[in-house]
């Protein structure tokens, strides 16, 4: 062997040797930091403890508050660190510190509307105890950060600074502004004028419908890209239902509440289910991580849930602007005024050299939204209009879990100054729905963007006023349902999936003496609404096709229960079909990018399209592309069938019994900060996408976006039977993002609901360190 070619060897030897050795301590450094025995001194005033059982649920046992919310702060880093600096660094506008250029636009969005600034503003207001309680959470995080994770942080990107009160109040705020700029109707259905001709409106409600001139075409794509942007990187508020089921229909003669939460599988679930208990108050919380409020929970008196309804609650204005004296100025209230100007610094990196400076503004209205793209896209002066919470949302949020009866939980909720929100509240055998947040009153509706002449609103409703107790109909709480909302708020609204609440309802009629098997059998219902809508007219127009797919079809479609199970033919067979029908419908009006936003957010219009479907008048059926003058809807269905067999055949093979849903509709939890083509992320975490259940409006959801691959989007991760007693929870994932966890599972795939207060087999001892 030449010298030339040892040296090779050599070297070779001693770098994978490098490699090894670093995998070794980066294992013995990570498995450091998922030990759940042990005493600490900590910053708490007096002793308080964690245990957790068999599957990771964790109980905290504390004298006081302030030490309860210590331990919940170092039980979210424990467990969650990655999202959780995650969500501070896209908060604080520095998330491209730690992925690079990607995290530039976020950034740039919270620079822009000043979270961190706000929230810094907002603790000055936050009065005792909340701001307390607030720092001890901080405080827990950063124990646990300082003691668990220090050699970890050294050698990866987490940030290693230190927590604050105000870094959580921003991380909350960019989650209430991301949850309402994704329901801004004017960006949902929004095409350009010269397509308003066709009419859209038999198939789409007309409220939904927002048209664009062609000067207005530059502003709404910069407003669509930041909202693809929100909804790709931000975790969404509270979504999904509650519903109370009555004690008189209980077998045990309790109330109780049950509920599935709903999650995007781009990003790992937030949701952390704890139990509380101080001084023997037992407490039930769903938290979520990153912040130190129990949105859902029961206590010994009483059970709440709270969802952020998807309502439209943001205005968008084209300012009207002059240079005055070498400065730009914009008009308000007929006045000219200057803009409120500040110079951020963005990087890419740890190093200043890949740092960007930007001048963001402000006008009385709001952020200068647009200044997003400056140096990048030419677009108009467009600020936005929101809602933002402040201290007595806050101070809502905490004191939630104290309240012992009905009353005081509305009394709670009233005033507050949040986005529109609605809870459920239970106390003994009683039940009341309440709204709470606030919801523009809008002088003209219908318009993408307003302006100093057309203003959007005067006044924001108070939507605390509306209430409704529990008169013998099912109460259900979600974040699209709202058949009782008031009329300001139900005019707001994005969607209303009343598919959804009528199988709720449906499957809590049906019995009396209902046991909570019979509830996990609820949550867990996979029976898809909209197949049962349109599933008999689709049979009636494959009776009249005489080829073998469509008879093979119709059997198949006779034969099913309907369950959207991953190992169902008939389940794939319509929504390929359905999505087709559609496409077919719409298709030869609207293309590209705005046929792809038609058919991503069918289920947001599904009830409007059966009745145009099942009535068979509409001149979209009527296919322009082809040469037969006024095309019937029996023609375009017949069409559509045969492309969908034929893709089908394509992705799935010629074999039709293999066309099983589980096949197509796929999906996995993804963390983020982990680059998946690291040799240690493809090692640690699982990278295969897993079969998911459900459908859009099925109750345990399986939403999807893509219309053609049906990949899994939108589903419950969470679903929980709340009871004074102890409550029972089936989440879909492990309560642990780190792989070296025995509680870490990036998908459960046969989920099995469990008791919060299970024997513990690890505990954490934590005493005053004074």
């Amino acid at each position: 062997m030449t010298n030339r070619k040892k040296i090779i060897l050599i070297s070779s030897g001693s770098a994978l040797a490098l490699v090894i050795a670093a995998g070794i301590v980066f294992s013995l450094i990570l498995r450091r930091t998922v030990s759940y025995d042990g005493e600490y001194a900590a910053a708490v005033t007096a002793g308080a403890s964690i245990s957790r059982d068999d599957f990771g649920v964790p109980t905290v046992r504390a004298s006081g508050w302030e030490d309860a919310y210590f331990c919940l702060g170092y039980l979210h880093a424990q467990d969650r660190l990655l999202l959780i600096e995650y969500c501070r660094a896209a908060a604080r506008g520095r998330l491209a510190e730690l992925m690079g250029e990607d995290g530039f636009m976020i950034d740039k969005v919270s620079r822009v509307m000043g979270f961190s600034r706000s929230a810094g503003e907002i603790l000055e207001t936050l009065k005792q105890p909340h701001r307390a309680r607030m720092e001890a959470y901080v405080r827990g995080i950063n124990f646990l950060k300082n003691n668990k994770f220090r050699e970890l942080i050294g050698i990866s990107d987490v940030p290693g600074d230190d927590w604050t009160a105000a870094d959580v109040i921003a991380v909350l705020l960019l989650s209430e502004w991301g949850n309402a700029f994704t329901n801004n109707r004017e960006l949902t259905f929004v095409f350009p004028d010269e397509l308003k001709i066709h009419p859209l409106k038999d198939m789409i409600p007309e409220e939904l419908l927002y048209w664009y001139t062609p000067a207005e075409q530059k502003n709404v794509q910069a407003l669509l890209e930041i909202n693809g942007i929100i909804s790709d990187r931000i975790i969404p508020a509270s979504r999904g239902f509650a519903a109370f089921v009555a004690a008189s229909r209980t077998g045990d003669g309790a109330s109780r509440l049950i509920m599935n939460l709903d999650n995007p599988m781009h990003l790992f679930p937030l949701w952390y289910p704890v139990r509380i208990i101080i001084n023997e108050k037992k407490i039930d919380g769903f938290t979520s991580a990153g912040l130190p409020f129990i949105w859902h929970g029961a206590n010994g008196d009483f059970l709440f849930a709270s969802f952020h309804l998807a309502a439209d609650s943001q205005d968008f204005y084209i300012e009207e602007t002059a240079a005055a004296d070498n400065r730009q100025q914009y008009r308000y209230q007929g006045a000219w005024k200057d803009f409120i100007a500040r110079k951020e610094t963005l990087q890419a990196g740890r190093s200043r050299r890949s740092s960007v400076e930007f001048e963001f503004r402000a006008t009385e209205r709001g952020p200068v939204i647009s200044d997003v793209f400056q140096g990048a896209v030419k677009t108009d002066v467009i600020s936005i209009r929101c809602i933002t919470p402040d201290e007595s949302y806050i101070a809502s949020l905490f004191e939630m879990p104290l309240a012992q009866d009905l009353e005081a939980a509305r009394g709670l909720v009233t005033g507050v100054n949040s986005a529109p929100r609605v809870h459920l509240f239970v106390a003994g055998k009683t039940a009341r729905k309440v709204y709470s947040g606030r919801i523009p009153q809008r002088n003209v509706a219908g318009m993408v963007f307003r302006s100093d002449a057309r203003p959007g609103w005067n006044a924001a409703a108070d939507l605390s006023a509306y209430a409704r107790n529990d008169d013998g109909a099912m109460l259900v709480a979600g974040d699209s349902m709202i058949e009782d909302a008031p009329p300001e708020l139900a005019e707001a609204m994005l969607g209303r999936d009343g598919s959804r609440l009528g199988r709720i309802r449906e499957m809590l009629d049906r019995k009396s003496n209902i046991e909570d098997r019979y509830l996990y059998e609820t949550l867990f219902d996979i029976t898809s609404p909209h197949a049962r809508k349109i599933l008999s007219s689709f049979l009636q127009l494959l009776e009249k096709m005489p080829i073998t797919s469509a008879r093979l079809c119709r059997i198949y479609f006779n034969d099913w229960d309907l369950r959207a199970s991953t190992d169902s033919v008939p389940a794939t067979l319509f929504q390929t079909l359905l999505l087709r029908v559609i496409r077919d419908t719409a298709g030869d009006e609207f293309k590209g990018d705005h046929l792809k936003t038609i058919l991503a957010r069918h289920n947001l219009y599904f009830d409007r399209f059966v009745e145009m479907f099942v009535a068979d008048k509409s001149l979209l059926f009527d296919d322009a592309t082809t040469s037969e003058r006024n095309e019937s809807r029996d023609m375009l269905f017949d069409r559509a069938f045969l492309r969908a067999m034929r893709g089908l055949n394509v992705i799935e093979g010629p074999e039709m019994e293999k066309w099983n849903w589980g096949t197509l509709h796929k999906g996995r939890f993804q963390l983020p900060l982990v680059r998946g083509d690291s040799f240690f992320a493809r090692r640690l975490y699982r990278s295969e996408r897993v079969m998911v259940p459900g459908a859009h409006s099925t109750i345990n959801l399986g939403g999807f976006s893509d219309a053609e691959k049906f990949e899994a989007d939108m589903v419950t991760s969470v679903s929980a039977v709340i009871k004074t007693d102890g409550s029972l929870i089936a989440p879909l994932y492990g309560y642990s993002t780190n792989p070296f966890s025995d509680y870490f599972d990036l998908y459960v795939e046969d989920r099995v609901f469990r008791p919060m207060d299970a024997t513990p087999s690890h505990v954490v001892s934590l005493e005053p360190a004074y």
